[in-house]
């Protein structure tokens, strides 16, 4: 946990100084290798997650809200899924998405485009995200199951918040046009914060009154909120992430761009203590709930005589998020990037290790469409579904292995077509 503590020469003073000389050079925003590895990760982690879905053997998580949070697996690789890819994936998307939004926008200004503009660009790349949800991914969908189905996947909620984070945005540039909003700056900081705050608080009164009425929810609420699977006029539904729900990392994000975007070393001491100031809200709301102390911070319900151990700590309500999981995958997320920065200013370089997390950061729509697609065709190809620790090691690296070519080469090709090309929003 050095990286959390009084470490100054995690990243100097000089070095920050210099990026900003280049970066006001140039009239840019420097672009931070450490959210591209960070976000690489996070890509390279869930692939472990979906390709383990097709290799037909049973696993064990607990991430929804209707299961206790009484860890009852017993096989180490369920649980290593669990803490490092269900507690963490998810949450540092949104959170990373919120960051490049934040340094998009500010990017796009920086060169000479209107609001106006930014804002539009964002809303199209939010529609285009939703579309994708419905063509490419529902396609894979339906010859990837048995049974048709409609699943209201992760880009959706994507697509929603992208949009809902320009709207938030293009109300920050005009608030800032205001006498009152030049001369509280801090705005920037308070709105976001204000507005994820109160869809947690929200969210978790709504989730309350659901519980106590012991009744169906309403339709309004499942999609505004709970998410689930039901059965509409014959036709499955499957509604997995919902916007609003996942919207408090969004605005979480925009906060931290904008830390980030100060471009010094205080900004990033600052950085080190808020994630240590998360994760020492997890731990501490996560053991006054365990202990029964209250029930506010998560949406599963104790159960009596059920057996709660340290490995409960990592049995969070996911769909929909809770204000506990949202704290340990910011906190983690947020630490990544630290140790990503301290490694990059160490070395003066990206180790040549990393580059592939760095390839599959830059292209992270286009990874999570393909990697679909691949990891379902290699399970098709082998001749035994896999379900030893070993196997699913080796079809795991094997799909990435095939990923970085098609990356590397997809990132290449959309640098050369134009910001607002189709090409450079995947």
């Amino acid at each position: 946990m050095n990286i959390l503590q009084e470490n100054q020469s995690a990243i100097s003073q000089a070095s920050f100084l210099n990026e900003e000389t280049k970066s006001r050079a140039s009239g840019k925003a420097t672009r931070f290798s450490a959210l591209d590895i960070q976000r690489g990760m996070i890509m390279m982690m869930m692939a472990f997650s979906h390709g383990r879905e097709y290799m037909g053997a049973d696993s064990y998580s607990n991430y929804h809200m209707d299961a206790s949070p009484a860890w009852k697996g017993d096989f180490w690789v369920d649980f290593f899924q669990q803490v490092g890819v269900s507690s963490i994936v998810a949450g540092g998307f949104f959170m990373m998405m919120g960051i490049g939004i934040y340094f998009l926008w500010h990017s796009r200004l920086k060169e000479g485009y209107h609001a106006n503009e930014v804002w539009r660009y964002l809303l199209t790349r939010g529609a285009v995200m939703v579309t994708v949800q419905f063509t490419i991914m529902a396609f894979f969908e339906t010859i990837s199951s048995e049974h048709f189905y409609l699943y209201v996947g992760v880009l959706y909620a994507l697509g929603i918040c992208m949009m809902l984070a320009a709207c938030c945005l293009r109300l920050l540039e005009a608030i800032k046009q205001t006498a009152w909003g030049r001369a509280h700056s801090a705005i920037d900081y308070w709105l976001p914060l204000m507005i994820g705050a109160g869809i947690i608080i929200i969210n978790q009164l709504l989730v309350f009154q659901t519980q106590a009425s012991d009744i169906s929810p309403t339709l309004g609420k499942i999609l505004l909120l709970l998410g689930g699977g039901y059965n509409i006029h014959g036709i499955h539904v499957d509604f997995d992430f919902m916007p609003l729900p996942w919207f408090p990392a969004v605005a979480f994000g925009l906060i931290i761009g904008k830390i980030i975007s100060r471009r010094d070393a205080r900004s990033i001491k600052l950085l080190q203590w808020i994630a240590l100031a998360l994760l020492a809200s997890w731990f501490l709301l996560k053991t006054a709930y365990l202990q029964g102390i209250f029930s506010w911070g998560d949406y599963k319900l104790l159960v009596p005589g059920e057996h709660l151990d340290w490995r409960s700590y990592f049995c969070s309500s996911k769909y929909p998020p809770s204000l506990s999981y949202f704290l340990f995958a910011w906190g983690i997320n947020l630490t990544g990037i630290l140790l990503w920065l301290k490694l990059e200013n160490r070395i003066g370089h990206i180790p040549f290790v990393l580059q592939p997390l760095k390839t599959f950061g830059q292209c992270a729509l286009f990874f999570f469409i393909c990697h679909w697609y691949l990891y379902y065709i290699i399970s098709i190809l082998l001749p035994a579904k896999l379900s030893s620790a070993g196997g699913l090691l080796g079809f795991w690296l094997i799909g990435l292995m095939l990923m970085y070519p098609a990356c590397y080469f997809y990132r290449n090709f959309k640098m050369t077509k134009s910001k607002e090309s189709l090409w450079r929003m995947f």
